[in-house]
């Protein structure tokens, strides 16, 4: 992936980078939230902030939605910008 810290929560579980990248379902998952939110063109921004994008997904991982964390308001401005 390429965006370092990912975390993607169903309710049951938090789910880090390693597990992300471990798993098939929670990996396909996780790379469909970050091509719908528009996310790949700020992973340099992102990485350089130890930012986390944070998933928050169904049970069955069928479907989620994310938003960034610990990274800078104007990074944060910047993509919450890019995404309307």
């Amino acid at each position: 992936m390429l965006i370092k810290n990912v975390i993607v929560n169903n309710g049951i579980k938090e789910y880090n980078s390693d597990e992300i990248n471990y798993d098939k379902t929670i990996y396909n998952l996780a790379n469909s939230v970050i091509k719908w939110n528009v996310i790949e063109s700020f992973a340099d921004k992102i990485n350089s902030e130890n930012g986390i994008f944070y998933i928050n997904c169904d049970s069955d991982f069928s479907k989620g939605s994310g938003t960034l964390k610990n990274v800078s308001t104007e990074l944060l401005n910047e993509w919450n910008q890019s995404r309307f």
